[in-house]
C-alpha cells in the first residue's frame, strides 16, 4: 500500500498537471482548487507551483518527503481529497493517452500507479507504451516483471523488443537470462548480441564463462567475435 505522504504529493503534481493541460475537466479543475485550498503552504516552507508541465509534475517523489516531514499527510481529510483528485485526473490522462498513443503519457501513468502500489495498472500501461515501440517502457516493464519472479513473460517481452529492431535487448536479455540460471539461453542471445555488434555482449559472454570455470571456451568464443562479418 503507498503511504499518505505520496497519496497528497501525486494529488498536488498530477492534479496540478491536469487541471493546466487542455484535455483536463471541469471536476478535475475544481478538484484540484479545492485541494490546494486544503493544504497548508507555511507548513510546507514555500509556495507550491502550479505544476503545469510534465517535468513539474514528476517532482512527486521529493515533494512525498516534505509532505511527511512536515506532518501534512497526517489528516484523513487531506489524504481523501488526495485520492479522489487522482482518481478523476488519472481518468482524464488515460483518456488521453488512448486517445493520442502518447507514450510519454503512457508510461507517466505507468509510473504514478507504481507509486501507488497499483502494480497492474502500471504494469498495463507500460505494456501499451512498450507496444507502442517505446523500449524504456519495456525496460520498467520487465523490471516489475523480475521483481515480481515472472521470468518468463519478462524475456517474452525482452524479445519483443529484439523484434522491433532493438539489439541491446538482446544483451539485456542475456543478462537476464543469466541472472535466472538459464545460462544456455543466455549464452545463445550472447550470441545474437555479438553478431548484432552489441557494445559489451563480447565482455558480458567472457565473464559468464570465467564464472563456470569455462576458461578454454573463452578463445574460442574470442575467435566466434573476429570470424562474426558486420551486419
Amino acid at each position: 500500500m503507498s503511504s499518505a505522504a505520496i497519496i497528497v504529493a501525486c494529488g498536488l503534481t498530477v492534479g496540478g498537471f491536469v487541471s493546466s493541460s487542455e484535455f483536463t475537466t471541469h471536476a478535475v479543475t475544481e478538484g484540484n482548487r479545492a485541494f490546494r485550498a486544503m493544504i497548508d503552504t507555511d507548513a510546507i516552507g514555500y509556495e507550491l507551483p502550479d505544476y503545469s508541465t510534465l517535468d513539474d509534475a514528476q517532482t512527486y517523489e521529493p515533494l512525498s518527503c516534505t509532505i511527511r516531514e512536515r506532518g501534512i499527510d497526517g489528516e484523513e481529510s487531506v489524504v481523501d481529497a488526495a485520492r479522489d483528485l487522482l482518481g478523476l485526473a488519472t481518468q482524464a490522462l488515460e483518456q488521453r493517452a488512448e486517445a493520442t498513443n502518447d507514450t510519454v503519457l503512457m508510461t507517466f501513468l505507468a509510473e504514478i500507479f507504481k507509486e501507488l502500489g497499483e502494480l497492474s495498472r502500471a504494469e498495463a500501461w507500460f505494456a501499451k507504451a512498450g507496444e507502442n515501440g517505446d523500449r524504456n517502457a519495456i525496460i520498467d516493464l520487465v523490471v516489475l516483471f523480475e521483481e515480481g519472479q515472472r521470468i518468463d513473460e519478462a524475456a517474452a517481452w525482452l524479445a519483443k523488443a529484439t523484434e522491433l529492431g532493438d539489439s541491446p535487448s538482446m544483451l539485456t536479455l542475456a543478462d537476464l537470462l543469466k541472472r535466472h540460471g538459464r545460462v544456455a539461453e543466455a549464452e545463445e542471445w550472447y550470441q545474437r548480441a555479438i553478431d548484432a555488434r552489441v557494445p559489451e555482449a563480447f565482455q558480458a559472454v567472457v565473464a559468464l564463462l570465467k564464472e563456470q570455470g569455462r576458461m578454454a571456451e573463452v578463445e574460442q568464443w574470442h575467435w566466434r567475435v573476429i570470424d562474426t562479418p558486420d551486419p
